[in-house]
């Protein structure tokens, strides 16, 4: 190659590495925002920009609150630990970039996520840790206990036994009880999704997804820590979502078939008869968040008192969840730009 082909280019590279789009915000486009509101809708108010479209922000805005909702972990093009009010803004430096979506303890000190093997680290993203060193690929889903003091996690594969798990790992001596095992065949067809443990620590609830199923079925059970009194829920579609819990583990919300059940601490279930997906309960019990499409086909935040009873849209958005004291909700909502001033 030749010096004049050398220099041109060196320049298209220059050009395409330093220039801004220059199409970029031509036209209407949408900014997205951390927002919060009073739970029937009033007193809306956009706290912080997380970014817009034209700068490829519509699937970003994951937002994790501590429990005191004084810090919040946002999901950008990185992950950036800073006050509700978007100071003090410090990225988080994964040394292992997580696989999916990561999980903030109920302490608020701890991060858990998972990127083939289960890692932790300190919410400021010090003092990173590979819990589980397997370097297999299925395991995911990592959650906390209440306490704080262990994670629940599936995929664990023994391959002397030729068997794969969900499975508890206490978080200070990494000790590793299997809950639930099945044969490693089994994967063919199922697998194990979305553990969690109850507020009190001594069960757990996850599904059973049939990744065969045309209508991707999934079983929904509990069991208890030790592995017995394993019991079938429910059998039907199921969403990516997992049972939510009140504070004390009284009362609990899923969706089926989108469809919005609750279930108390007996494992009696109940169907809302509303339609809906990804349901949070608020930590008292007393009011659901549930995500649903409008007559438009937009997503849109609605709330619902326990009993189904009450029902009200609040607002066009994502990412929605309860202030630690039930009185608020924060969402991420768009704002449409006008290129026409």
């Amino acid at each position: 190659m030749n010096i004049k082909n050398v220099i041109f280019l060196s320049l298209i590279l220059l050009i395409l590495v330093s220039c801004e789009n220059p199409y970029a915000h031509e036209g209407d486009y949408y900014e997205y925002w951390l927002c919060s509101c009073n739970l029937d809708g009033s007193d809306f108010t956009y706290h912080y920009f997380l970014g817009d479209d034209a700068d490829g922000c519509y699937n970003c805005g994951k937002v994790y609150f501590t429990p005191d909702d004084s810090k919040v972990i946002i999901k950008y093009e990185c992950y950036y630990f800073m006050n509700f009010d978007g100071s003090d803004s410090v990225e988080i430096n994964f040394p292992v970039s997580p696989l999916n979506e990561i999980v903030i303890s109920p302490d608020g000190n701890k991060i858990a996520y998972n990127a083939f093997d289960i890692y932790i680290m300190d919410s400021n993203g010090e003092n990173w840790q590979n819990l589980t060193n397997s370097g297999n690929w299925w395991q995911k889903y990592p959650s906390f206990s209440a306490d704080s003091k262990s994670l629940i996690f599936s995929g664990r594969i023994d391959t002397v036994a030729n068997t794969i798990s969900i499975s508890s790992i206490d978080i200070e001596t990494n000790i590793i009880s299997d809950v639930v095992t099945d044969s490693l065949e089994m994967t063919q067809r199922y697998y194990f999704r979305n553990p969690r443990f109850h507020p009190n620590g001594e069960k757990i609830y996850y599904l059973l997804y049939d990744r065969n199923s045309v209508e991707r079925k999934s079983r929904l059970y509990s069991v208890k820590i030790d592995g017995s009194e394993k019991i079938l829920l429910i059998e039907g579609y199921m969403n990516y979502t997992a049972v939510d819990f009140s504070e004390d583990g009284t009362k609990m919300v899923f969706d089926f078939n989108n469809q919005l059940y609750t279930i108390n601490n007996d494992n009696e279930i109940n169907n809302l008869n509303i339609t809906g997906r990804s349901p949070i309960i608020s930590k008292n019990g007393s009011k659901i968040l549930y995500f649903d499409y409008n007559v438009n086909g937009v997503n849109c935040v609605n709330i619902v008192d326990y009993d189904g009873l009450h029902k009200k849209s609040i607002c066009l958005g994502k990412n929605a969840a309860f202030s630690s004291d039930d009185s608020k909700i924060f969402v991420v909502k768009d704002k449409l730009i006008s290129s026409v001033k």
